[in-house]
Parts: C-alpha cells; structure tokens; sequence
C-alpha cells in the first residue's frame, strides 16, 4: 500500500498546524512515524505545497511530493490531492490516505483496519468513532426521537484516514475516493481525535502524554476512609492518564466498593508513578519501585521512604525537608467542600458542632460533647459517622449526613487535628482541634484554627473555657473565619496533580 500524508501549509483553523509541536515532535511525524511500523505500507510520501513542511518530511527521512497551487486551495478535497500524488510516482495498486490531523491512530489500528478490508473485498474503508450526540441541522433535528446518548447507534463521524482499492489517475481524478462497497471502520475511542481546533489540539496533547499511575492508599476500620478518599478526588485530577488502585489484602469491602464506584479499576500494571497515601512509608516500599525507573510520590509520609522519594505532600506538617511540599495550601478537598458561599458570622453564637471523623476509637466525640454540654445555652450537635459508635451525653442531638452542610449551619467546630481541620477552613466556620494521638498533636493547621493540643492532657475546663470565650466572641471568629478560609482555597489537589504531571514529563 501506498501511504500518502496530506500536509498543506495553508492550514486556517489551526495555522501551521503541520508542524505545531506536540509531545516533541511536530504533529505531521506523528502518523509518519507510525506508517513505518505498519507492514502493509511499502512506501510513504508526504504530499505538500509548503517548503518548511517538505524540509521537515526529508530531515526525517521521508520523500515529498510538491502540490501545485490549484490543489493547495481550502476548497479542493482530498481526492485530486492523493491521484497528484499517485501519478507523480505511477503507482497503481493500493492507496492509503492518513491526514497528520489524527496523530493518535495507532499501527496496530491500521494493521487490524487494513487486514479486514483486504480480506473482505471491500472497495474502500474510512475510519470513523461513534457519534454519540444529538445532531440538528438549520430544518431542525436529524432524529427521529430524543433519546439519551447510550442509545445512540449507527451515527458516526469520520476521520482522517481512508483505504482505496487504486485511485484513479486521468481525466478521472475528481472522482470519489469512496467507493460503492464501503467498510467503516470504529476506531478506539483513545485514538479518536482529528484536530481542527486548539482544542483538539490540547486534548491530542494530553492523550500523547497518557501515563499508568497506580494508588495504594491505607484503609481500615480504624484507619477510615481520609487516605482513600484523598487518593480518590486526586485521581479525578489525573484522570486523563491509566489509573488503577493495587487493593490491599487489609482492605474492608467497603473500600474496594468505593474505589469500583468510583469507576476505578484494580489490576496489575507497570505504573509510571506510584503514590502511596499510607503514612509511614518504608525504605523498601520506595527504593524497589525506583530501582525499576518508576517514580514515587507519597502523601502525609514521616518515613525513611520518604527520602528517598520524588515528591513528597505533607498537607499537615511543617516539614522543612528540602523539596516537600508542605502546608494547607495542598490541602485536597472533596466536592462538597470547595466553593462554598461566604460563611456567616453571627454576632450572637450558641451552636458548636462536635465531630472526630469517622473512627474516633477513644469515643472523643462524647468527651467533648459531655464538656461543651456543661454551658447551658450552648446548642450541641454531634457527628454521628464514628466507625467505633459514639456515645453522647442525653439531649445531644446526633447528626449524619453532609459535613460540609452542617458545618455550614453552627457556630463552632470542635474537632480532631487531622484534615477535617482543613475541611472546616474551607467552609469558614471557626475551628477548635483537640489532637487524638501523638502524631496528630504534631500536625501544622493553616492560620486561624486553634489548636489546644492532646486530648489526653487537655484539661476538660480548657476546652469548655475555649468554647465560652470563643462563642461570646464575634469578632475573634470572624477573624478565625477569615484567616482560616483564606488558607484553604479547594486548589490543592490541583496543585499537587500539576506536581505529579511534572513528574510525568521527565519520566
């Protein structure tokens, strides 16, 4: 087959689009390099009315065929283009046409397309991907009924590549290169992008980029969900890539169910980039990964792994180590936390929302909910998500359901040192964390969250005393407020997704 690349260099939608790089080469070598690893193809051409681009295609080894002007115009098909090119070098069998529009067209794609129409005897074959949205014209809808994409079936658009027995060369030329009996041909959706827009353009790009990233996050019954969670809305932020998650043999079934409803897959993989949400990684965990090229990012890491890793995020701590990102301004946030309205200050404050995540071993959510009962004329909630069953004081009201909607309602949060911390921040409503355990007491919450230290040697008139001052305070919560949501902004895990992408590209 004779493979003949179209690459005009008058492009409009795009100009230059020829040679616009993407992913390191110019996007007319992507399909060039590709047809040589296709064993049907006996020869290629690149078929050209611009002297940059035919500099290019013979730089990297591929002969050019100059196109005169009157087939250089926005209005000529391809047709006449690929019978200039046969002529010019007499060939008369098989022709293949492959516009440089559609870079992600894989050779395995083309062998397996050309294959089944030579087989089939068909007179020509174009590729096409499934149409999956409801097309109008100016007379109105091009469908008989409203129905919802899943249902769509045979609409398809077309691509750039096409198959034809021989075309024709004379006085014939303008003749179609679709014959009667056609094959369309469904690409893999992964493959199927024809650029016509800067955005086509940037979605070529970040498909060219893809990379297998693999999750192994903590998750147990005394554990939680936080790590996973995390994990979770960051590989929303990587997306575009392979993502997978390697299960743990102490996985609960609540876990591996949420990563399935997720849409996440758990298989093996050869990963680019492994990051590991688990707390303390070990030596072992890190330098076997590294020794195999794969990159390594670990999340709220104290380890001896974590030296020994490309990139560390340590939300909660404020680790001065060379090259980790620390701080709440990586704080990842889930949906219901970002993009709140204005959290409202009231000058007169009796509501106080108690809630220890959703582990709270220690049943803190009780103690402080006996605590902050003692005050009369406070109104207590307390969160009532606890793995381990809270116990409150009679009259407390228990609540479920959104933390971030309940946050939004009170007066004052008092809860553990961990990342509801943040959470509270991003919402605005001030904040009062009591560590549960020696690690968390050494956690570094952003500006405005007062932190009265572990529970444990807490005196419990200290926290009652903190919730008096603070309630009869509107102007040191608005201040909390402020403070607090001005260091939160809900753009963390994009910041640490732009780290990892970093990452990527030296990969």
């Amino acid at each position: 087959m004779l493979a003949i690349v179209p690459a005009r260099g008058g492009s409009k939608g795009i100009p230059n689009k020829c040679l616009r790089l993407l992913h390191g080469k110019p996007l007319l070598l992507h399909i060039c390099d590709t047809l040589r690893q296709v064993p049907a193809v006996e020869k290629i051409v690149v078929t050209t009315d611009s002297d940059e681009i035919a500099t290019v295609a013979n730089l990297h080894g591929y002969d050019t065929i100059r196109r005169p002007a009157e087939l250089a115009q926005d209005e000529i098909p391809i047709g006449p283009v690929a019978a200039h090119a046969s002529a010019q070098l007499g060939w008369r069998g098989p022709v293949g046409i492959f516009q440089p529009t559609c870079p992600l067209i894989s050779a395995q794609t083309i062998t397996e397309a050309y294959d089944r129409w030579a087989a089939w005897g068909y007179d020509s074959c174009g590729f096409v991907t499934p149409e999956t949205h409801l097309l109008w014209d100016d007379l109105g809808p091009l469908y008989e009924s409203r129905v919802n994409r899943q249902e769509l079936n045979g609409q398809y658009r077309e691509l750039g590549v096409f198959f034809t027995r021989q075309i024709p060369i004379g006085p014939e030329t303008m003749d179609p290169i679709i014959g009667p009996l056609h094959l369309p041909f469904v690409v893999p959706d992964c493959e199927a992008v024809d650029i016509d827009t800067h955005a086509d353009l940037e979605t070529a790009r970040r498909a060219l980029g893809r990379k297998t990233i693999e999750f192994r996050a903590a998750a147990s019954k005394t554990v939680g969900s936080g790590h996973l969670r995390r994990c979770l809305q960051l590989a929303e932020e990587l997306s575009h890539h392979d993502v997978v998650f390697r299960f743990q043999p102490q996985w609960p079934r609540w876990a591996r169910d949420l990563v399935a409803e997720r849409g996440w897959e758990n298989r093996y993989v050869d990963p680019d980039v492994v990051i590991f949400d688990r707390l303390d990684t070990s030596i072992n965990d890190v330098a076997s990964l590294r020794a195999h090229g794969t990159k390594v990012v670990t999340l709220e890491d104290l380890g001896p792994g974590s030296d020994l890793a490309d990139l560390v995020v340590n939300e909660l701590y404020d680790d001065r180590r060379r090259g980790v990102l620390s701080g709440p301004r990586w704080a990842v946030l889930r949906p219901e936390f970002v993009g709140l309205p204005p959290f409202l200050v009231r000058d007169s404050a009796r509501t106080v929302l108690v809630v220890f995540g959703g582990t709270d071993p220690a049943n803190l959510s009780g103690w402080a909910a006996q605590i902050c009962a003692l005050e009369s004329d406070v109104k207590l909630l307390v969160g009532s998500g606890s793995t381990f069953g809270t116990v409150v004081p009679l009259g407390v009201e228990q609540v479920s359901g959104s933390v971030a909607a309940w946050m939004s309602q009170v007066d004052l949060v008092v809860t553990s040192a961990g990342r509801m911390a943040h959470e509270a921040a991003a919402v605005g409503v001030p904040c009062v964390t009591v560590a549960v355990n020696e690690r968390e007491s050494r956690h570094s919450h952003c500006p405005g969250i007062l932190r009265l230290g572990l529970w444990a040697s807490l005196p419990d008139e200290a926290l009652q005393e903190t919730v008096r001052r603070l309630l009869a305070s509107p102007e040191l919560r608005a201040e909390m407020s402020a403070t607090s949501r001005a260091a939160v902004d809900g753009r963390g895990g994009r910041r640490i997704a732009q780290a990892i992408e970093a990452l990527l590209e030296d990969r």
